[in-house]
């Protein structure tokens, strides 16, 4: 019996950028790392307290560090992104092979939708070269986790392809719909269908989306508290693989597509 570790991460060197793409690195802010990335992680999930609350926000500091806090004390996989280190940790606890996807990129595509939107697509392309040149001539046990974006399903589907040549069996997007479009959408299915003739994974991973809650749900005494709406949000990850399945099922997608399948990671499991 093999075993499958589906849900590990790089953690990317701060220069991944400029190495890969040089004019893009000189573009955005460098040395995008673990303490940037949780800064950016607790503005995104504490984003909706200043939208659409009749309550005011409390400051969010308190939130914000303790989801640092909580990052600074996560385990992290040896050999963040050498491969040769990663095969020992591997042999170590018995595992096979590991799907690996990424990490401080997420923040540094953040980052880049607020002051370049232009580049959002070349971001991706320099993470996934970047992801599929790191594990070459490891791809038999460590296996490179694509990102794309379904808003683009053509340039997608060129990614898949470009990715599953360097050795991905997977790929991660965003869980949420697009304007006007939901995942079920039919101009999604050309991605679908080279997911499936590709043998390409699509990915739900809880980085990728966001639980929405109320804001007042956090309210106390005419204030949200920015601690609790930060542990409320958590506590409902799995509203977001939950809405986007639901959605592709009653959509038809996998009526569409009947040998789709689907990985789901980390939502509470």
């Amino acid at each position: 019996m093999q075993v499958i570790d589906d849900d590990s991460h790089f953690l990317e060197p701060p220069d991944w950028l400029a190495v890969t793409d040089p004019e893009l690195g000189e573009l955005l802010p460098a040395g995008v790392g673990q303490e940037e990335f949780t800064k950016v992680m607790a503005a995104e999930m504490l984003a909706p307290i200043s939208k659409g609350s009749g309550a005011r926000a409390q400051d969010g500091r308190t939130a914000s560090t303790r989801l640092r806090s909580a990052a600074d004390r996560a385990p992290m996989v040896e050999g963040g992104y050498r491969p040769e280190e990663r095969l020992v940790f591997c042999d170590k606890n018995g595992i096979d092979k590991q799907f690996i996807g990424p990490t401080f990129m997420q923040a540094t595509l953040t980052l880049a939708e607020k002051s370049r939107p232009d580049v959002r697509l070349r971001v991706i392309e320099a993470y996934n070269t970047w992801a599929g040149a790191t594990l070459s001539g490891y791809t038999d046990r460590l296996v490179p986790v694509a990102y794309i974006d379904l808003a683009y399903p053509q340039w997608a589907v060129g990614e898949l392809s470009r990715m599953r040549q360097a050795g991905s069996r997977g790929f991660v997007f965003p869980l949420q719909p697009g304007p006007g479009r939901s995942l079920a959408d039919h101009t999604h299915d050309e991605v679908w269908a080279a997911a499936t003739d590709l043998g390409m994974i699509p990915i739900m991973h809880v980085g990728f989306g966001r639980a929405r809650i109320d804001p007042d749900w956090a309210a106390l005494g005419g204030k949200v508290d920015a601690t609790m709406f930060a542990r409320l949000t958590m506590t409902h990850t799995q509203q977001v693989a939950q809405l986007a399945l639901a959605n592709m099922i009653y959509g038809g997608v996998f009526d569409r597509h009947p040998d789709l399948v689907v990985l789901c990671q980390e939502f509470g499991l």
